[in-house]
């Protein structure tokens, strides 16, 4: 059965069209920042991908202008396992609800997954963030490594997603079960799964069901400009180009062509 890391990914990642570049941040809390320089790691074992290195643009000698920030959106919501069902309630007077009042709660949730588990996932304020004139940077990439500056491999973060808040629920095997509750007053933003990650006490928990909150500010995805080789033999040379996951060879196509973009616009990691 997918693990929790599996779950949130893969569902994450068909929620923002993975192969136009995004690619989910794993775990959410892992601090990733724009500008950040590392490589691009693809655990074929789990599909998770991830950047692994925390040197700076400015360590190369690239300063690039201040982030631009774009509005702030409503809650994102994403799910694994068409038998995962989370049901709210502030009423512990109606039948299966009693629990909430022994627990002295404001609100609370059951949650039940499928067979082969499942997961459901929310953000809270979701906001893009990105770096400025990536054409320009771009230009300077392929300078840097041309010049032997930066190496062939390095991948830059230029665009992420943020959110103030996120909240996960998931069983990793069947049969798995919750019923959560908070005294946090989440109704003034109303009874949603991300408000719970301000504070919640798990009432009942049963088979291999868990709670994740993240009560703090959270990085959920990133888009990255990789250093890379095009062409062959004489024709060889450095260029940039957005890095995107190739798991699904003819999903990648198909997305491409709905861009208007072509395989080079891209390199395709598998």
């Amino acid at each position: 059965m997918a693990s929790l890391g599996e779950m949130y990914t893969r569902a994450l990642a068909d929620d923002l069209a993975y192969q136009r570049g995004w690619i989910p941040n794993w775990p959410p809390s892992f601090p990733v920042e724009l500008g950040r320089v590392g490589e691009i790691v693809h655990d074929h074992k789990s599909g998770i991908v991830s950047l692994e290195g925390n040197n700076k643009l400015t360590d190369y000698e690239i300063t690039p202008g201040p982030a631009e920030d774009g509005p702030v959106l409503g809650p994102r919501t994403f799910s694994w396992g068409s038998e995962t069902k989370v049901k709210f309630e502030v009423n512990a007077k109606l039948p299966g609800w009693g629990w909430l009042a022994i627990a002295g709660a404001h609100a609370g949730f059951k949650a039940s997954f499928g067979h082969d588990g499942g997961m459901q996932a929310e953000s809270d304020n979701p906001q893009h963030h990105g770096l400025p004139d990536t054409d320009g940077l771009r230009k300077a990439l392929r300078e840097a490594g041309k010049n032997g500056k930066i190496e062939v491999g390095k991948s830059i973060v230029v665009e992420l997603e943020s959110a103030d808040k996120a909240m996960i629920v998931a069983s990793e095997s069947s049969s798995g079960a919750l019923q959560v509750s908070t005294s946090a007053d989440v109704q003034a933003g109303g009874v949603r799964l991300a408000n719970f990650a301000l504070g919640c006490n798990v009432y009942t928990q049963t088979g291999k069901a868990l709670v994740q909150p993240y009560p703090n500010r959270i990085t959920t995805a990133f888009k990255a400009l990789t250093i890379g080789t095009k062409g062959i033999w004489w024709w060889r040379r450095i260029d940039v180009s957005v890095a995107a996951f190739g798991g699904d060879a003819a999903r990648l196509r198909s997305t491409l062509q709905e861009d208007e973009l072509t395989a080079d616009d891209y390199y395709v990691m598998y």
